[in-house]
């Protein structure tokens, strides 16, 4: 897991965000499971939460109440106000977002993960009969 000690950019319109991860793994996971809800507000969010330095967004997220969702949609507000393109402003965030992903989930983990949804575990298979294996039709099936 990556501790935010170094930097990165995004390229957003014709200028450079820096970026830096949140010290707050709560920030970061909030911020990464979030896209499930709404990907264009999560990257905005991740774009926000990562941004330092000059012309970052006025939004903040512990005012949204930590919603990632209304901060979100305030950071995306805000640069669109300032005349950038939304799809500009979801690639930026798209950068800070995977670096926020890359950092709350280890390689090891995600590799757990995808073994776990690949099936093919017998304890994941259910153990009741089929209708077919059964002298029991199905509820609503032929009598």
């Amino acid at each position: 897991m990556n501790n935010g000690e170094d930097t990165r950019t995004a390229t957003l319109g014709d200028g450079t965000v820096p970026l830096r991860l949140p010290k707050s793994h709560a920030i970061r996971w909030e911020v990464w499971r979030s896209a499930g809800t709404n990907t264009d507000r999560a990257f905005s969010a991740a774009l926000g939460v990562a941004w330092f330095g000059s012309r970052r967004p006025k939004a903040r997220y512990d005012r949204c109440g930590y919603d990632v969702m209304v901060y979100g949609g305030q950071v995306f507000d805000e640069l669109v106000a300032r005349g950038h393109a939304p799809l500009a402003i979801i690639a930026a965030g798209a950068v800070a977002y995977q670096w926020i992903g890359d950092s709350v989930i280890t390689e090891e983990e995600l590799t757990a993960a995808e073994d776990f949804s690949a099936g093919g575990d017998s304890s994941t298979e259910s153990s009741s009969p089929s209708a077919e294996a059964t002298d029991n039709p199905p509820v609503g099936g032929p009598a």
